[in-house]
């Protein structure tokens, strides 16, 4: 009930925008009444008055039937609510977002473990999967590592350490610094999730 009401919130919130500023804050587009927005190298429509979120291509509409919740608060949220600042360049651990030590800490922890089974010793795969999504490979970190962009403005980068006869794999989740000046911590796990679920 509470994320239903939150999202009837951010519908209204971005009803009230105007588009064009919403479509700088955000790098979105705006055409005939829906915005134009890209997750994970997937294109979406989102229209304000009809409270509808389509994607555009069988990847993308597959995206949305599954992770639909998490993809429902992340769009609407990001559009009423992102601002027109540059990343910063450093990243965080979600630990280190205001509120984030507790927040991510107990029943809010992210699923990297399975990402992190499913590709121990395959670099190639992971690497892979990020670019499919359309993300980039990133060198000099763990033994492989990649960024993904659940939201234009919102990278996550998710770093994999192989496992060995002393540690199982292990993989590990940035946010750029900015990344909550544009959304609530809420709303940041929901990005995070989606980026994780797209990943395994």
């Amino acid at each position: 009930m509470m994320v239903q009401k939150g999202l009837e919130a951010a519908w209204h919130r971005l009803r009230e925008l105007e588009p064009a500023l919403a479509c700088r804050n955000a790098r979105a587009e705006f055409e005939g009444g829906y915005y134009l927005i890209e997750s994970l190298g997937m294109r979406f429509s989102v229209a304000p008055e009809a409270c509808t979120i389509e994607g555009i291509g069988e990847e993308a509409k597959h995206l949305s039937e599954r992770h639909s919740e998490f993809l429902g608060l992340c769009l609407v949220n990001y559009l009423a609510g992102a601002m027109d600042i540059p990343q910063s360049g450093r990243l965080i651990k979600p630990e280190s977002l205001k509120g984030g030590h507790h927040f991510f800490k107990t029943t809010h922890a992210l699923p990297l473990a399975p990402i992190a089974s499913r590709y121990d010793g395959d670099d190639g795969g992971f690497i892979n999967k990020g670019v499919s999504l359309g993300g980039r490979a990133i060198t000099g970190m763990g033994d492989a590592a990649v960024e993904i962009r659940p939201l234009p403005r919102i990278p996550l980068t998710i770093i994999l350490w192989f496992g060995d006869e002393e540690f199982p794999p292990r993989a590990d989740l940035l946010f750029d610094s900015s990344a909550e000046f544009h959304l609530a911590l809420d709303i940041l796990w929901s990005a995070a999730m989606l980026g994780c679920l797209a990943m395994q």
